[in-house]
């Protein structure tokens, strides 16, 4: 039985060598004398104490294509979390960076698996750039220019890729939603972005179900103010004419890449909206491309002897980390559909048969492969590395992981978000895997935990926060011209200074290790004492006929108690022998005042379209208060189960 905390995985010197992060060091060694840069700890401090020398050294090392030279890379006068300038006076173009990551332009570039087709589609870098050529010569037919908004409504697959690309070549801005969201989920968004042209899929498929979206769409336009063409890309082969080939039938120009400041827009990005109307984040082209690269190179150890699936829709940041692989040679593998259909190890065998060597997944997904007790699912000879995010990932998964699937292998925890397109924190394979621990906060990334005083704390529970200025914070928020929405999102929870807080709940442990306790906006407080939710559900993985759980803080008089809703196994009713288990799990992990006052069997639990527990909406249900924004939900029937009068 393992243990929070314990060494569980350690790299073999050699992979360590060969690594990206170790090669790193060493070059950042010969340019800087004195500092020993495989002390990760030495590194991690130089690039916050040297913001200007480490950010110019991450562009070289990770070969940032410039069409102009920066005139300088980093100036901030004032010191101020918003004042930050970064490489002034450079010119770029993201999807030139992407479409010359690779040295050999006949590598693979994507392969595009859909659920239920037993053919993947396969585009070199070459393959690739050509379609990029013909979409971006359309849509400048079509009138777009830079700065304006292209939208998707699309499913996962290459031609998404694809407009993306082209959208980025003309230095307009690419906005997506995944296909599943409904009428108002889709509509919210991009009324308040006025896109130009909105590509969406006539249908999907998903556990083997085909989903119509044309009906839906025509709902979406008709609540846009602006004019819009519509171009359908029908990947399933269901309508008789597919817009998407006419509109970039015999466009064949030149490809041209539109220079872009380092902080012009690149994507729009949407909040999960679980608080009110979804905000939309503007991400810049310099600042999202070094971000990605860092991460994916330097802590994710990616280049072009590699292929990555990231198992995620176009409606979640995770896409956009996958889609800028491309920029290091990559090839990426987009997927389209259920992970778990036809069986619960497609995923894997999807894995396995497209030789991928980095793959990205929930804890959820681990969570119910090890409920069925999938072992060894596959061979995956080359699978390297596992990177998960979406929830914290617990002392069960990485059991799971090590004993179940693949003891040689590098299991990366991440956190960051939507808001920065990127992590706070995350990997690096020269370090030792321990349980539930994320290995190290990101280079430039200057990652504290402050107590409710604003007091930074270390091995106490607390706010995430960064405490200075990083490349790929956002420009702004739309229409937010004074920036005071921003502020008040980000930076003005700790008067006593300005600091991006996050809104996850997290510790640092005495020696550097991370933990993450879920959003810090429903965490559980008994008598003065914080806790995360995270913590609860951890002390029930052992118990296998809860199949989910939401754990909220209810208010009552003077006093609170933590209430545990449990979805169960088919079959399994709550009864007085399990409430007994889940109460001794939970006193013994945590302590008596974490024992749940009330345990209630719900039917299901609500989860945001990018698959995000919802702890607010229940609370919010089981006090009877408004529920902010229902279509933010996947499955909104599911708050029925928490009215207390039902």
């Amino acid at each position: 039985m393992v243990s929070e905390g314990e060494l569980i995985w350690q790299a073999s010197n050699e992979r360590q060598r060969a690594s990206h992060i170790y090669r790193f060091a060493e070059w950042l060694g010969e340019r800087h004398q004195g500092i020993d840069f495989h002390n990760y700890q030495q590194l991690h401090n130089f690039s916050l104490s040297s913001p200007a020398l480490f950010w110019r050294d991450c562009a070289e090392y990770s070969r940032i294509r410039w069409q102009r030279q920066p005139q300088s890379v980093y100036v901030n006068p004032t010191g101020g979390m918003r004042t930050a300038r970064w490489f002034d006076g450079a010119k770029l173009n993201y999807c030139q960076n992407l479409l010359q990551g690779a040295d050999n332009l006949d590598s693979l570039a994507v392969v595009s698996y859909i659920e239920g087709y037993d053919r993947a589609e396969e585009l070199s870098y070459r393959q690739l750039t050509q379609q990029v050529t013909s979409c971006a010569a359309a849509l400048r037919r079509a009138g777009v220019n830079k700065g304006d908004v292209v939208a998707g409504v699309l499913a996962n697959i290459d031609t998404t890729v694809v407009i993306a690309l082209a959208t980025s070549a003309l230095g307009a801005v690419w906005s997506s939603c995944s296909p599943d969201f409904g009428v108002d989920a889709i509509g919210e968004r991009l009324e308040q972005v006025t896109p130009k042209i909105i590509f969406y899929s006539p249908f999907y498929i998903y556990g083997g179900k085909v989903y119509d979206c044309r009906i839906k769409i025509q709902q979406v336009v008709e609540r846009l103010t602006n004019d819009v063409q519509l171009v359908a890309v029908d990947h399933l082969d269901k309508v008789d004419t597919d817009s998407y080939r006419q509109f970039v039938a015999g466009q064949q120009q030149e490809l041209a890449y539109c220079p872009c400041d380092f902080a012009d827009p690149l994507f729009i990005l949407f909040s999960s909206g679980t608080t009110g109307r979804p905000k939309c984040i503007v991400h810049s082209v310099g600042g999202t491309l070094l971000q990605h690269k860092k991460e994916l190179l330097i802590h994710g150890d990616l280049d072009d002897d590699d292929r990555l699936l990231f198992y995620t829709t176009c409606g979640w940041m995770m896409w956009n980390w996958q889609l800028s692989a491309l920029s290091v040679g990559c090839s990426i593998v987009v997927y389209e559909g259920a992970p778990h259909v036809p069986r619960v190890t497609n995923l894997w065998q999807v894995a396995d048969d497209n030789e991928v060597t980095a793959l990205g997944l929930s804890p959820r997904y681990l969570g119910l492969c090890r409920q069925q007790q999938i072992s060894y699912p596959a061979k995956l000879s080359k699978l390297q590395t596992i990177f998960s995010t979406g929830a914290p990932l617990t002392a069960d998964h990485y059991r799971y992981v090590y004993q179940q699937i693949k003891e040689d292998l590098h299991l990366v925890s991440i956190s960051g978000g939507t808001d920065i397109i990127s992590c706070f924190v995350l990997g690096n394979v020269c370090l030792p895997v321990r349980v539930g621990e994320i290995q190290v906060k990101g280079l430039g990334m200057a990652v504290e935990v402050y107590d409710q005083q604003g007091n930074s704390v270390i091995a106490q529970r607390g706010e995430l926060v960064c405490t200075r200025p990083f490349p790929a914070m956002p420009c702004g928020l739309l229409h937010d011209d004074d920036g005071q929405r921003f502020a008040e999102t980000y930076l003005n929870y700790f008067p006593q200074r300005q600091v991006w807080r996050h809104g996850d709940f997290m510790m640092i442990t005495a020696d550097g290790g991370i933990r993450i306790y879920g959003r810090s906006d429903t965490v559980l407080n008994r008598h003065g004492v914080r806790l995360g939710t995270a913590e609860i559900y951890r002390q029930l993985q052992g118990i296998e006929t809860i199949i989910d759980a939401v754990a909220i803080d209810y208010q009552r008089d003077d006093d609170s108690e933590i209430i545990l809703f449990v979805k169960l196994a088919d079959g399994v009713h709550l009864d007085e022998a399990l409430q007994l288990a889940v109460n001794q799990s939970i006193t013994e992990g945590l302590g008596k005042r974490y024992r749940p006052g009330r345990i209630v069997q719900v039917a299901d639990i609500p989860y945001t379209l990018n698959g995000k527990k919802m702890e607010l909406a229940v609370k919010q249900v089981f006090c009877r208060q408004e529920v902010t924004n229902r279509s933010a939900m996947a499955n909104p029937e599911s708050l029925s189960c928490f009215e207390r009068d039902r």
